[in-house]
């Protein structure tokens, strides 16, 4: 157990440092959540050495022992999800307030308790240690409820929340994970402490099917909630990139000046943003050189036909007389959505030249 926390400190630091580094470049809620609970992790592996937590005074010994450094992760997983599942800025901040709030008064109470344990010898994984130590078991019990609150409403944002976006299948993988999770913390945290007190030995049995089981299924569903989200934003983005890149090279040699450089390590999806904006200026630019009218017939019901026309006029292929209207996204799409339309028929038209 002790190597695979060494393998755990070492091959986590990288991404420690790298949280850090990307909170200082690109600050947000979200982003100091989510470096929060990656730090806050590290630190509970790291507290979870043998040696280490010998070291440890005997306050925060017990505050270990009482399964205290779950909170900040726990509060910081909850802040992540909140920051985004949650529209109105002044809401959030007031949930952020609250969350931050509760596991302060959950930190403080823990170790006030933990300072009144007489510290039982043994080590930071020997939960029936804790057996006669009455305060310990109170401050065990605190610590999974707050875990399991949290978590439970974890499952309520997820099941509000969860769609076919990146950050939807996030929440799907997060939903999950936290019903998963819920079983080790009730019956690890909470039932466990209890029997062993009562003296009520507990089945094998229970700890095979509502610790061990749900306690393997839940970390790679909190890692793919974690991973899943930005890797397919950045594959979608790379995606829309290489169908807007002939449309912005096409408008870019009309228009030299069309856009500044992107900056070396923008990412893909902030590029999109620019690249769209900037085919969205070209085609209004276009449209002033040719002293096109404001408004005349009306553009082809067929959102296709639309974008097709759109773009023989762009190169000055036979197209119908058209106006600036057209230029306008259909009622059926965003102007982002409108734009990946009108990359799609330039690039469609361009490959059947050749």
């Amino acid at each position: 157990m002790q190597i695979l926390h060494f393998v755990v400190l070492v091959a986590t630091f990288p991404l420690v440092i790298y949280r850090i580094w990307r909170l200082w470049l690109h600050p947000s809620i979200p982003g100091a959540a989510i470096t929060a609970f990656v730090i806050s992790l590290w630190f509970w592996v790291l507290s979870d050495i043998e040696y280490i937590w010998a070291a440890l005074p005997d306050t925060l010994q017990a505050f270990q022992l009482a399964a205290g450094t779950i909170i900040v992760p726990a509060a910081s997983l909850h802040a992540f999800v909140l920051s985004l599942t949650t529209a109105r800025e002044s809401f959030l901040r007031k949930g952020i307030r609250v969350i931050t709030g509760s596991a302060l008064l959950t930190l403080t109470v823990v170790l006030l308790i933990s300072a009144t344990a007489t510290i039982p010898d043994g080590s930071p994984y020997a939960i029936g240690t804790i057996s006669n130590q009455t305060p310990l078991i109170a401050a065990t019990i605190i610590t999974h409820a707050y875990a399991a609150a949290i978590f439970a409403h974890l499952i309520l944002l997820g099941l509000r929340t969860a769609d076919q976006s990146p950050a939807g299948k996030g929440m799907r993988f997060l939903t999950a994970a936290s019903v998963f999770q819920l079983f080790p913390v009730i019956h690890g945290g909470i039932w466990t402490p209890l029997a062993l007190h009562l003296a009520k030995p507990v089945p094998p049995s229970h700890y095979l099917l509502f610790q061990i089981a749900p306690g393997l299924a839940a970390p790679p569903l909190f890692l793919a909630a974690i991973i899943w989200p930005p890797w397919e934003t950045r594959r979608n983005a790379r995606r829309e990139l290489q169908l807007l890149a002939p449309l912005h090279r096409a408008l870019e040699a009309q228009f030299p000046d069309l856009g500044p450089p992107t900056p070396r390590g923008t990412r893909a999806s902030e590029r999109v943003y620019e690249w769209t904006a900037q085919i969205q200026d070209g085609l209004s630019l276009t449209a002033q050189h040719r002293n096109i009218p404001l408004d005349t017939t009306q553009p082809p019901a067929d959102d296709t036909e639309h974008a097709e026309a759109i773009i023989n006029w762009l190169r000055e292929e036979s197209a119908p007389a058209i106006s600036e209207a057209w230029l306008n996204p259909p009622p059926t799409m965003t102007g982002a959505q409108w734009v990946l339309a009108l990359a799609k028929a330039h690039l469609h038209a361009t490959t059947a030249m050749h």
